[in-house]
């Protein structure tokens, strides 16, 4: 009887050292392909926030200059930095670091005020740069 067992034994033994190879290549191709489908969520998620947060950025420009317009403002930047973040948080539940929205009202104000730039020449300032340093 124990002639079988040692049999047995050899036999579960080359099954294990032919198997586990294969095995272990399988299990580290899913977690590859998880690793790549995780990379390629994060990368939507991230042109996701930040269109959302170049539009918020377009539409508080705008917001700021009509408030300014209308007198009820004299620190525009800051008002739209302010408009961006509430708006964000109230309608995606998302804080974002104020830098990076600084940054798209930047990005939104030179938009804004240099995209007929090309055709006029002598064009003064858009009353944004002194806050914007």
């Amino acid at each position: 009887m124990m002639e079988w067992r040692d049999v047995l034994m050899k036999v579960v033994e080359a099954l294990a050292v032919a198997l586990i190879p294969m095995l272990v290549t399988l299990a580290a191709g899913q977690v590859v392909k998880l690793v790549q489908e995780l990379g390629n969520r994060m990368r939507q998620r991230n042109a996701e926030a930040y269109e959302m947060i170049r539009l918020a950025a377009r539409e508080a420009v705008k917001a700021a200059e009509q408030a300014n317009l209308a007198g009820l403002i004299e620190e525009k930047k800051q008002y739209a930095i302010d408009y961006v973040e509430k708006y964000l948080n109230r309608a995606y539940g998302i804080t974002v670091d104020l830098d990076v929205i600084a940054n798209a009202i930047e990005a939104a104000v030179y938009e804004e005020f240099n995209q007929y730039r090309t055709l006029q020449t002598g064009l003064t300032g858009s009353g944004w740069e002194s806050e914007a340093e």
